[in-house]
């Protein structure tokens, strides 16, 4: 079984910011933001493998005996074996991340990092006598991810019990979104101001220092983790999975309790001890997770009605650049749209095979 990483560190080490980020150049930010996530995830990772560790493999063995067949009968030693395998398993499956291949390669794709929807919100504002002023300008455009819900989640996800000391030093640079509610309600600046729009309530938020959402597909499913954001997938390097913080379902859900999924900030599980998903998991999750760790069944791909509950979120607090970190590229023929003429898919898979072929992955066509 993985011995916890003996993280040193916590929220005392951070130094609160003091100025307005966005009035600092990009690579100011880019190295703020690094800093912000490596001191976050430096204490995450001491809160869960050495403090909480011991009590997180408690409630997991429990688990496994009250819910795995045969677990009534298994001895503490067999318990423990079977937290070993779940952990080593998980740790092996793929880090993925689900995309549209139209709309990622319906023209040539010339981005070199994965960037958040935060960050790519980011946009110069037209104020005259002030060149060069941006902000955080966000729109609720994506029925499937609405802002005010995606908030809310992102904030349980990250902000547990143990960060609400300390001056919230972290928070200014994660937190603080409010809703535009009408041009004239921005502090500053006012132009270019659009009803409903979402900016930072606070100077010192740094939307580079939000998470990359990725999740491991411990089934094997064939169209990646979540065919809900598409059924082409990214596989990332394996070395993104060590400082990820993982959840027990999408942490979307935060934002309607009625689903009964543990992904708040207390229920983080490290790399270190994946196993302890299970204990966290919903009733289908665990079963899912069961016969593909325990009993090395490929899974198919989930229900729509359940995919929210089945996922296993990992959550990526580093800068993923496409150059070198990219396993594989793989491109299904699923996600073409009715209207797609034969030559126009054939444009989608040159390019695709471009971009692959660009960073150093493989890549893969599937149906």
């Amino acid at each position: 079984m993985a011995s916890p990483n003996m993280n040193p560190g916590g929220w005392a080490a951070g130094v609160a910011p003091t100025t307005n980020i966005m009035d600092q150049s990009a690579r100011v930010q880019r190295t703020q933001a690094r800093m912000v996530q490596h001191q976050y995830v430096r204490a995450q990772l001491r809160e869960i493998n050495v403090r909480n560790g011991g009590a997180l493999i408690e409630e997991t063995l429990q688990a496994l005996r009250r819910t795995a067949p045969g677990g009534k009968k298994c001895s503490h030693e067999q318990l423990l074996q079977a937290f070993s395998v779940l952990t080593s398993r998980l740790q092996r499956a793929d880090l993925t991340i689900n995309i549209k291949g139209p709309s990622w390669f319906s023209t040539p794709n010339n981005y070199d990092f994965y960037g958040q929807m935060y960050e790519r919100a980011v946009r110069k504002l037209n104020i005259p006598g002030q060149p060069g002023v941006q902000q955080m300008r966000l729109t609720n455009g994506d029925a499937k991810n609405p802002l005010g819900v995606r908030f809310k989640a992102d904030h349980q996800a990250t902000f547990g019990a143990n960060m609400l000391g300390n001056g919230g030093q972290f928070k200014k640079a994660f937190g603080g979104i409010g809703r535009v509610m009408s041009p004239g309600n921005l502090t500053a600046p006012t132009v270019d101001a659009q009803d409903g729009e979402f900016v930072a309530s606070n100077p010192y938020f740094n939307p580079k220092s939000k998470q990359v959402f990725a999740a491991l597909n411990y089934g094997g499913r064939p169209h990646g983790a979540t065919t809900t954001y598409g059924f082409s997938y990214l596989v990332l390097k394996p070395k993104f999975k060590t400082n990820a913080i993982y959840f027990a379902g999408d942490t979307f859900c935060n934002g309607f309790p009625d689903l009964e999924v543990n992904v708040a900030a207390k229920d983080q599980i490290s790399f270190e001890l994946l196993g302890a998903i299970y204990a966290k998991a919903s009733v289908h999750l665990r079963e899912d997770i069961y016969k593909s760790c325990m009993l090395n069944t490929r899974l198919p791909d989930a229900m729509p009605s359940n995919e929210l509950q089945l996922l296993l979120e990992a959550h990526l607090f580093e800068r993923v650049t496409f150059s070198g970190n990219l396993e594989a590229v793989v491109l299904s023929d699923t996600d073409r749209d009715s209207g797609t003429t034969p030559q126009e898919w054939v444009n989608i898979e040159n390019n695709a095979r471009a971009f692959a072929n660009k960073h150093g992955a493989r890549f893969v066509t599937i149906n």
